[in-house]
């Protein structure tokens, strides 16, 4: 049974479509379970028929909850029009009236739900399970037939949805019909709904009428992708025998796939309307990232390469100050031509720009031209790109610059800190607010050091702009290492603050940073327990929470210190002392026992109200560095209480104060809100 024509729930038993768009109740959830049955249909040791049940009970749900939705006036995208009424509503009387006949003289049984042939118990209470036995079987049967209802819903289930549905009919009788269309609304409302549907929403909803047609043009060109594609047939190329006959279809397939990106580059230049629309371009060539032109007799060497790459580096450099509104270029595995890095200074709007891998033609860091747009810049590279060093000179006036120095994603003990020569010529701490350098190597830091140190001395008396300041340490960081950083960062204004491989962690490090970063909001520290430990984990800190707390003292601006503390400690209240009196009672009535006492309490709250009583400021102590958290909330009779808070907002939280690999948000200029 379903909401909508019987024909439809039978198309879509047979085709499966993902869009983030969800255009009815249940839509996300139901394609889930489809997926996962298409997946155990082709494994043999999985079972397909628990999934397509479940895909089945969420149509069952949508079917009630549709019918009480156009009486209650809310409903989902598809909308609320008299035709989707007049056809559901008809299917519901029949429905309805035959389900009231197999529940009637229906008998029902309460019976207790067991675990482990055990009854299961909540607070003292067991869990019942209700449950009607028809009179008629058979005629069940027939019933979950028709309506494609077999084993998803109990008839108890079934029987309590109709019951709330008819109560809700009984309720408001009078079914609340859609006024106005989506074409109808005013076009500030249709570009927010093309906005959050994206670019595959934006197109289905573009193909409904000229009007949303000529909205969702801008929404549909607004990202635009040129990959150099390799995708082989494995199972082809396992199939050749000799390596001329693998090293030829290679070459034929490098050459198919160079002819798609420059047919694809030659189709929008002419297209002044997807030109306009571009706000985001990502160029990638894959065939660099797996080194597999090396396969090939095209492009296997220099020079061969060179001629096989001249039309496509040639065809996006041609193309790149066509995009006027062009905001954010991602490049990766790309050769940069002077050229390319040219027309990149045309663009006006460009304030994102993100590297990885990226070779440069320009060899000398006079000769890179400054694109004094770009507020946002992220490289990644490893040893055979290390010239990557050289695209800072294009950031005249960067503010959140995010390097991560690996290959594949693991640190390259190969790479270097830029030149001492490069540094003088270009130092993005003048400008910068957010700053973030993954896979850092300790012997890094006395150069990183003298660099901010640099830009602090030459900016006086305005000294650092710096908000956002995290560092990923390979190894451990040891005290001297710590505290010439910090003496560097000395009066910045940072507000989020984060250093991930420490191995000094006495208690006067807190007293360091409260010194140099007054007025720091958000801290989080990450202790290695060796010097070879590379990985961020639970750690045991060489103090005691007690010996460090006092020491927060100096905080008069923190909100939430994050640490990777570990401690194994559950404690418990004096109800304890029941358990030795009783002589141990059963789990069941242990667990009973401690809720109704309520006086058990973890280690976790009582570091947190230990670290609140020295700094009064602090909100949030979150652990692991990641969701475990603990907050402070002010309850209705005035006290202070630290509860532990594992919801959506301590994970929020968690990704602002950046404890994980990721770049800090992004800087917009002022026309865009940052």
């Amino acid at each position: 049974m379903d909401s909508e024509d019987e024909r439809e729930m039978e198309k879509q038993d047979t085709v499966y479509s993902f869009s983030g768009l969800e255009m009815r109740i249940h839509q996300n959830e139901e394609r889930e379970c489809l997926r996962d049955a298409r997946i155990a249909r082709k494994d043999p040791e999985r079972d397909e028929t628990i999934t397509m049940n479940i895909a089945r009970a969420y149509r069952v749900m949508r079917f009630f909850e549709t019918i009480q939705g156009f009486h209650k006036g809310s409903l989902d995208l598809t909308g609320r029009h008299r035709r989707r009424y007049d056809s559901i509503l008809s299917r519901w009387k029949d429905f309805s009236t035959e389900l009231g006949g197999v529940l009637r003289n229906a008998q029902t049984s309460v019976t207790a739900v067991e675990i482990g042939g055990k009854p299961f118990i909540v607070s003292g209470e067991p869990i019942l399970r209700t449950e009607l036995e028809p009179e008629s079987p058979e005629r069940l049967d027939t019933f979950l037939t028709k309506w494609h209802a077999h084993d998803c819903l109990s008839l108890h289930e079934l029987s309590t949805r109709r019951e709330d549905t008819l109560k809700c009919l009984a309720l408001h009788p009078t079914p609340k019909f859609q006024l106005l269309c989506l074409r109808d609304l005013p076009p500030e409302l249709i570009h927010y709904i093309m906005d959050i549907a994206g670019v595959d929403g934006a197109r289905r909803l573009g193909a409904t009428c000229r009007l949303l047609r000529e909205i969702s043009s801008s929404y549909i060109f607004e990202h635009r992708s040129f990959r150099l594609d390799f995708m082989p047939d494995w199972d082809q190329v396992r199939s050749m025998e000799s390596i001329d006959e693998k090293t030829a279809y290679m070459d034929s397939l490098i050459t198919q796939r160079s002819t798609k990106l420059i047919s694809g580059i030659d189709f929008i230049k002419p297209r002044s309307d997807i030109l306009t629309a571009v706000r985001t371009l990502y160029v990638s060539d894959e065939w660099q990232s797996f080194n597999a032109w090396e396969r090939t007799t095209v492009a296997a060497d220099e020079n061969s390469r060179h001629s096989f790459y001249a039309p496509l580096y040639d065809g996006i450099s041609d193309l790149l100050p066509r995009l006027s509104n062009l905001q954010t270029s991602i490049l990766a595995y790309w050769h940069i031509t002077e050229e390319m890095i040219s027309n990149f200074g045309c663009l006006k709007q460009l304030h994102t720009l993100k590297l990885f891998s990226c070779t440069s033609a320009v060899r000398f860091p006079y000769a890179i031209p400054k694109i004094p747009s770009l507020l946002n810049f992220q490289i990644g590279w490893s040893e055979e790109h290390c010239d990557s060093w050289l695209f800072l000179g294009m950031c005249p006036n960067i503010q959140n610059l995010f390097i991560w120095p690996a290959r594949g994603g693991q640190p390259d003990p190969d790479i270097t800190m830029p030149s001492i020569q490069l540094m003088a010529a270009f130092n993005p701490f003048k400008t910068l607010q957010r700053f973030n350098m993954s896979h850092v190597q300790p012997e890094w830091l006395p150069l990183l050091s003298a660099w901010i140190r640099s830009a602090r001395d030459s900016n006086e008396p305005a000294g650092l702009h710096l908000t956002h300041f995290k560092l990923d340490i390979e190894g451990g960081l040891h005290r001297r290492e710590i505290f010439s950083l910090l003496d560097s960062l000395s009066g910045a204004p940072i507000q989020f603050f984060v250093l991930d491989g420490l191995r000094y962690a006495a208690p006067d490090l807190f007293d360091r940073i409260a010194g140099a970063l007054p007025q720091l909001e958000y801290l989080t520290l990450c202790y290695r327990e060796s010097d070879i430990q590379f990985r961020t984990k639970d750690a045991s800190w060489p103090f005691a929470t007690w010996e460090y707390a006092p020491h927060f003292a100096n905080f008069h601006h923190l909100r939430r210190f994050s640490w990777n503390y570990r401690t194994d400690i559950n404690e418990c209240g004096p109800s304890i002392l029941q358990y030795f009196e009783q002589g141990f009672p059963d789990e069941q009535e242990l667990w009973r026992m401690r809720a109704d006492e309520n006086d058990s309490f973890h280690d976790w709250e009582c570091i947190a109200k230990l670290f609140a009583v020295f700094c009064p400021s602090l909100e949030t102590l979150g652990f692991d560095c990641m969701w475990l958290g603990i907050r402070k909330e002010l309850r209705e009779d005035g006290q202070v209480a630290f509860v532990r808070d594992d919801n959506n907002m301590e994970a929020e939280l968690s990704l602002r104060c950046n404890p994980s690999h990721e770049s800090w948000p992004l800087c917009l200029p002022a026309s865009h809100g940052v």
